[in-house]
């Protein structure tokens, strides 16, 4: 994401704390720092870190800073109440909170294609669109400040279980002799479709291919998924039912070698498979 903001003209600084991260982007020609303060008179802080500990952090250094930005724009997955949060800590500065977080996993990040989710008022929106621009291919409004992360953790939910459900129809369409470059299409022109079938054979098998190839690789996507799935469970007001919700958390805990054999299996299907 940094190497397109650079790409497309802005003036931008990267701060991590990890030198062989710093030294990739100084490689790039972009500019490296290690604490926050050393930023200054920045017009807007794009924060994506792991975990909403690591986000307070970040939104403490920088309130704290001689020149808080203009923008605060949280690209984590976080609650809204977490944003909310954040948002009466730069109230008395001047400071703009805007949430936007993303979806579209690696593979979008790399092509600048990424869906940017955006809660924000809309002249702040309409400002920070050059920026959300140079790395998504697709800019929504979601509505006020928090929207975009409630647009977030619904979306979650649903891509979480196509991604591990679809795997299954997937691999049963293989051992009944299905080849899965016939069946995309077909599926994403019926009530089958989903965010896999809509990037056609090679698109699914490049996708479960960078989730599974290493089991680091399947072990990270799994503990995202699984906050992911955490988070949208601790948002369920008190009497309404989630059961397919936590039935498919459950999956993720439970079924971790064979939902990767899946997925490593639909990743190597070809036209011609027949096995």
């Amino acid at each position: 994401m940094a190497e397109h903001i650079h790409r497309a003209g802005f003036a931008l600084t990267v701060s991590d704390p990890d030198p062989a991260v710093r030294q990739r982007f100084d490689a790039m020609g972009i500019a490296t720092c290690v604490a926050l303060a050393d930023m200054q008179s920045v017009d807007a802080a794009l924060v994506i870190v792991g975990t909403d500990e690591q986000m307070h952090g970040v939104a403490r250094a920088l309130r704290a800073a001689a020149a808080p930005p203009r923008y605060l724009v949280i690209m984590s997955t976080t609650a809204p109440a977490e944003i909310a949060a954040i948002e009466r800590q730069f109230a008395d500065c001047g400071t703009h909170v805007v949430d936007a977080p993303i979806s579209g996993a690696v593979m979008a990040a790399r092509r600048a294609e990424l869906t940017v989710l955006v809660g924000a008022a809309k002249d702040d929106f309409d400002a920070l669109q050059p920026v959300f621009a140079a790395v998504g291919s697709a800019i929504v409004h979601c509505g006020k400040t928090g929207a975009g992360q409630m647009t977030k953790v619904v979306n979650n939910i649903i891509a979480i279980s196509n991604q591990y459900v679809a795997a299954e129809a997937y691999r049963l369409a293989i051992e009944h002799g299905l080849e899965l470059d016939r069946l995309l299409p077909a599926l994403d022109l019926g009530s089958g479709r989903n965010f896999l079938s809509r990037r056609g054979g090679d698109g699914m098998r490049e996708a479960y291919r960078a989730w599974s190839e290493t089991p680091e690789d399947y072990r990270a996507i799994n503990a995202c998924s699984k906050k992911d799935l955490d988070l949208a469970i601790s948002l369920f007001p008190d009497g309404v039912r989630h059961d397919a919700v936590l039935a498919i958390r459950s999956v993720l805990e439970t079924a971790r070698e064979p939902a990767r054999a899946n997925w490593q299996r639909v990743s190597r299907s070809g036209r011609d498979d027949r096995t």
